[in-house]
């Protein structure tokens, strides 16, 4: 009977990690508009909105970008929320969002980072 405690606890050892796995992911930033962008999905930089815009999500990193009191943005679907902050923020984990930035205009960090805090 105690043999077979033991030769369970790899398997539970292998389910735990797995279980690890599958709740953990890290924020990867993607690039558009020739690197001067950084975009993610299912996140949000909430507050600091000074305009909204009404563009398809694939256009809201552009419409950043061409307004130089523009730092971040926040989409969803033709909402465009364009922000200001220049210390940068962390972004929120947000279904049907993306978040992005211009680096050149922020102290934003680029590292991935831990994407498991979420609030919706």
């Amino acid at each position: 009977m105690y043999s077979l405690k033991i030769k369970s606890l790899p398997s539970i050892f292998l389910m735990v990690v797995m279980f690890m796995l599958a709740t953990a992911s890290a924020r990867v930033w993607n690039y558009a508009e020739g690197n001067q962008v950084r975009w993610s999905g299912n996140c949000n930089f909430r507050g600091y909105d000074f305009q909204t815009v009404f563009v398809p999500n694939d256009r809201c990193g552009r419409a950043c970008l061409d307004n130089s009191f523009c730092t971040h943005f926040t989409n969803t679907r033709t909402t465009c929320f364009l922000k200001r902050n220049l210390d940068g923020w962390r972004e929120q984990f947000s279904r049907n969002e993306d978040c992005g930035f211009i680096p050149a205009r922020t102290k934003q960090s680029t590292e991935p980072r831990d994407t498991t805090d979420t609030d919706n």
